[in-house]
């Protein structure tokens, strides 16, 4: 992107998403890569000020490995994936869909009652 167009967007980003496919292409490496190599390329997409949310985390070998790599000096690291589980304090806010298509996805509860 060009240096230009990069700063005229720049005040109207608020967080930088990483793709899926970027992400499991990157963690596909592990054990052929260097692990600092590996966070090395995550954190040079990090934009000081805004929260990095990197898609992808497919697995408990993907979570073990960010968090033994990423450091807190890199700023905070939000990840999405089927390996991410909802929080223990937001479960009454969510509900399992339990489908084929989502064996472990959620889907927020809808509010009861009405107005």
């Amino acid at each position: 992107m060009a240096p230009d167009v990069r700063a005229a967007l720049f005040d109207k980003v608020d967080l930088i998403k990483v793709d899926f496919k970027f992400t499991r292409e990157k963690l596909s490496r592990v054990g052929d890569d260097s692990p600092q190599h590996i966070i090395e390329e995550l954190v040079q997409l990090r934009q000081p000020e805004m929260p990095l949310v990197i898609e992808g985390i497919e697995s408990e070998e993907d979570v073990i490995f960010i968090q033994n790599h990423w450091k807190k000096d890199y700023g905070y690291l939000y990840c999405q994936g089927w390996a991410v589980q909802v929080s223990r304090l937001l479960v009454p806010f969510f509900e399992p869909c339990n489908t084929p298509d989502f064996p472990k996805g959620y889907r927020v509860v809808p509010e009861t009652g009405g107005s």
